[in-house]
């Protein structure tokens, strides 16, 4: 995935976004959070492939957690519930109190 994610020969942002949050979500599920968040980041800055938006911001809040950086957590987190005041997310998140303080 890694050589793939850094190939520039994807004319669909989406099918390499979709390569991208694969290997940022094995890194995450390794509990390997600071590589996870290279990953999800690069959806977002570089790929630009909007579709995956919604999912990836989801998921750096969560890294975030995890690591324990709560004034990032919290600044993704008011960034997401402006961007996506309907997303299925939110409720998750929203059960996070350290994010609603």
């Amino acid at each position: 995935y890694k050589n793939l994610t850094e190939s520039k020969t994807f004319k669909d942002k989406n099918v390499l976004a979709n390569f991208i949050a694969d290997l940022a979500d094995s890194f995450y599920n390794e509990n390997d959070f600071n590589n996870a968040l290279v990953y999800y980041w690069k959806i977002i800055l570089s790929v630009e492939a909007r579709d995956f938006f919604e999912y990836t911001y989801f998921k750096i809040i969560n890294c975030y957690l995890k690591i324990n950086d709560i004034a990032k957590a919290k600044y993704q987190y008011n960034n997401f519930k402006t961007g996506f005041p309907k997303s299925k997310y939110l409720y998750e998140l929203n059960k996070n109190g350290v994010l609603t303080k």
